[in-house]
């Protein structure tokens, strides 16, 4: 999928062929459809829109996973705090549940825990299809995204990402669409250092967002490769 994945399976002594994610070819719903919805959703169309996914994480490894837990929570509330003074923030659910990985109620205790903001954020609970949210994503000025998937559909949409990497394939998928300054990682991630990236993005959007349309359309090609490969197989067996 990506050069960063491509290093680890080459640790495990196998050669492989790096293409795209298939993620990068799904269609989005056209601009005026992804409008519709976002109305539907209280979302006010005349104003800067930013969107935001968070997600639970357990910080594997750690001792005091809940501790950094916690510490996730209240860097994303203090950081769409700041967002809010410049646009209305839209957090997105990519996954709905089973238990604790729910984005829509890591979304909810992020909310909880921001200080002057509130009013200026949607929390979208509905289950949109891919192809929705995708475009509606695509109406956004910018993406701070923790799931990697959303942050690609931001991506492959044009929009500039931030993204928030709790394991090497964000890494690899920003790298990939040539977005790799604008990465931090989830076991390190501090208010400040998550910000200055966002600033950095926000005054560039226009340049990133010609930067990622020309990238994506070669990723796109790259990722018709995994049709054919697949179809190779399926003739061998």
């Amino acid at each position: 999928r990506e050069e960063v994945s491509a290093r680890e399976v080459r640790a495990m002594g196998l050669d492989p062929i790096v293409t795209a994610d298939p993620a990068f070819l799904l269609p989005a719903v056209n601009r005026a459809e992804a409008q519709r919805l976002l109305a539907a959703e209280g979302v006010p169309l005349n104003e800067p829109l930013v969107g935001v996914t968070v997600r639970y994480w357990p910080f594997p490894g750690h001792k005091d996973g809940g501790q950094r837990f916690e510490r996730y929570l209240q860097t994303m509330a203090q950081t769409i705090d700041r967002l809010t003074e410049r646009a209305v923030v839209v957090c997105m659910p990519q996954v709905i549940g089973p238990g604790k990985d729910d984005d829509r109620i890591v979304a909810e205790r992020v909310c909880k825990k921001m200080k002057r903001g509130k009013g200026r954020v949607k929390l979208i609970a509905k289950d949109y299809a891919p192809e929705e949210l995708k475009g509606m994503i695509g109406l956004m000025r910018l993406f701070v995204g923790t799931r990697m998937h959303s942050n690609l559909f931001a991506a492959s949409m044009g929009v500039p990402v931030v993204a928030i990497g709790y394991n090497w394939k964000t890494e690899g998928i920003m790298d990939q669409v040539g977005q790799g300054g604008y990465v931090c990682d989830i076991d390190r991630l501090e208010a400040e250092a998550l910000w200055s990236k966002i600033e950095g993005a926000w005054d560039r959007r226009e340049e990133i967002s010609r930067q990622l349309t020309e990238k994506v359309t070669g990723l796109k090609k790259r990722a018709l490769i995994n049709a054919r490969l697949t179809k190779e197989c399926g003739e061998v067996f």
